[in-house]
């Protein structure tokens, strides 16, 4: 299963975002935005809320099985 990841953030970040990032969509809900973004191969969303805080969340990456090392017997 893909993990997610996020991190709060400010709304400098979230303006960044749409300088840089392919909006998909965006809905207002209330007094929050909910922004969907493609960056490369990576799909970000981020919601805004009505004060300065954003929260970003997006796949996190899959990291390669973790592999050990076995050294030949040489006797």
């Amino acid at each position: 299963m893909t993990k997610l990841r996020w991190h709060a953030g400010q709304r400098a970040e979230l303006a960044q975002l749409l300088v840089d990032a392919k909006l998909l969509s965006s809905a207002a809900v209330g007094a929050a935005t909910l922004y969907h973004f493609q960056t490369g191969e990576d799909e970000i969303v981020a919601l805004s809320t009505g004060q300065d805080n954003v929260v970003l969340v997006s796949l996190q990456s899959p990291t390669a099985p973790a592999r050990r090392r076995i050294d030949k017997d040489v006797t």
